[in-house]
């Protein structure tokens, strides 16, 4: 690929009090060819103008391209990426939020050999999980996680690590990284899904690829609080329903008894937010939840 053209794309919605910070970040990297899309998904308060502006002052001539895409209503994260992705030419595709920050200015060059030292499609790398201020609290995955992560070398392996729920904080939409020649093949993110792109794709991914990680790569700060973490959304409550009913269940035929019972269990703790029921699903669910309690022992 020599040096391809990245395209960096942040998503918004509504929220954008750390937009700038965002912008900032990229417009600081020391990468040559920058690609830079700003997608608002229907925001009735989106400051384009302003954006716009503050873009054409500050960008240096690695961004060789600059575009902000707007909808007239929101349709929700998975169409607004694919629309945003679907535009791009960089070869390259790197989502950045706009609650987000690139942990440091060389952050897209390390994404880029990492591609070129790999030979892969995608890519994942680990990033600093941070307050609203700023303060970094903790890197995800750990330096613990890792090792487990380091024995899903499958892709059976890492299939059943992300329908079982059980994959050590391997990968994160927020630090998902793709070919965009692979993804037009794959036929992009799953539409029936709203809100929540990352889970079923890697699900889908793992059947049969192997992900390709680089953690010695921090590449963003991830602020708690933000769009993707902050509130629990109802649309994301669907949207985690319909892959327990559709991607998880379409798996148990193929399974041992106790991945059967985890999925099993994972769907029905969906299912109810009362104290009662849940202790309910403790008892009927013992070994699931002795192999849950290690699974979190390890990570800690």
């Amino acid at each position: 690929m020599g040096n391809p053209v990245v395209t960096v794309v942040t998503l918004s919605y509504k929220k954008f009090d750390y937009i700038f910070h965002a912008i900032d970040s990229v417009l600081s990297q020391t990468y040559p060819y920058i690609e830079y899309i700003i997608a608002d998904d229907g925001s009735p308060n989106f400051p384009m103008d302003e954006i716009e502006e503050y873009v054409r002052e500050n960008k240096k001539e690695n961004i060789i391209e600059f575009h902000v895409i707007t909808s007239k209503y929101n349709r929700g994260t998975v169409k607004n990426i694919n629309n945003a992705y679907r535009s791009a030419t960089g070869e390259i595709l790197i989502p950045l939020s706009a609650d987000d920050e690139f942990y440091s200015n060389d952050v897209i060059s390390k994404i880029v050999d990492a591609f070129l030292k790999n030979r892969c499609d995608v890519l994942v790398t680990s990033r600093m999980v941070c307050t609203e201020t700023g303060k970094e609290i903790k890197r995800l995955p750990s330096l613990k996680s890792e090792k487990y992560i380091a024995k899903l070398d499958t892709p059976e392996k890492q299939h059943l690590a992300f329908i079982t729920g059980e994959f050590y904080d391997m990968a994160s939409g927020s630090a998902l990284y793709i070919k965009k020649s692979f993804l037009e093949i794959w036929g992009y993110f799953d539409e029936k899904y709203v809100l929540w792109e990352d889970g079923p794709f890697l699900t889908q991914y793992t059947r049969d690829n192997v992900l390709s990680t680089a953690y010695e790569i921090i590449s963003i700060k991830y602020r708690l609080g933000g769009v993707s973490n902050g509130k629990p959304n109802p649309l994301i409550q669907k949207d985690i329903d319909l892959y327990n009913n559709v991607d998880r269940v379409a798996e148990i035929a193929k399974l041992k008894e106790l991945q059967k019972r985890k999925i099993e269990y994972l769907c029905k703790r969906e299912m109810v937010s009362l104290w009662i029921p849940k202790l309910y699903l403790y008892l009927i669910y013992p070994d699931v939840m002795i192999e849950k309690v290690i699974y979190k022992i390890r990570r800690k």
